[in-house]
């Protein structure tokens, strides 16, 4: 049986579309274990210099952090607004923290640089035992997965999934970021 070439697209479309679909609906499921209300856990990672970044460190302050990789169409989604809201929020002291799941740090540069990311980007290797303590400490599962941190390291919002960016600036006046919302 031969398909003709309009008839070809149009399934190739229809099917992308579901595909995305299944994307998005799996995203906006919420984790298993909610850490509103815990004590973050602590962790050291590598941002894509090479530097070491521990969470500790940043006691004190409020701090996003975002979990997504290049391959998540979702977290792709979601990095302009990542980005505005460190561009608008650091003056007053929020900490925009990316952490990249993807396979390769190459890959995570590239995404960088494709959505002009100037927050702190560290890269998740998946062969690092740090790394899977951590993922079983947060019970880490679909992405892209938002946390909250107040100044006093409590995790005050725990999101999974795109949000609309007024959500996420709602979400900031949990951890003392007065956003007007």
């Amino acid at each position: 049986m031969s398909v003709n070439q309009p008839t070809l697209w149009l399934r190739i479309v229809a099917l992308g579309g579901v595909a995305l679909c299944l994307t998005i609906a799996a995203c906006r499921r919420q984790p298993s274990t909610n850490l509103v209300g815990r004590a973050a856990p602590d962790f050291t990672l590598n941002d894509l210099d090479g530097n070491e970044v521990k969470l500790s460190t940043l006691r004190g302050k409020p701090v996003l952090i975002d979990f997504g990789a290049s391959w998540c169409m979702p977290c792709a989604m979601a990095a302009p607004h990542l980005q505005a809201l460190h561009e608008k929020y650091e003056r007053e002291g929020l900490r925009v923290i990316g952490i990249s799941l993807d396979e390769r740090p190459d890959d995570a540069r590239a995404f960088v640089r494709q959505h002009r990311i100037t927050f702190p980007m560290l890269w998740a290797d998946p062969n690092s035992q740090s790394v899977q303590e951590l993922a079983e400490a947060i019970n880490l599962g679909p992405i892209p997965r938002t946390l909250l941190i107040d100044s006093k390291g409590v995790v005050r919002a725990d999101l999974t999934g795109l949000h609309p960016p007024e959500d996420l600036a709602r979400e900031l006046t949990k951890v003392g970021i007065n956003t007007g919302a």
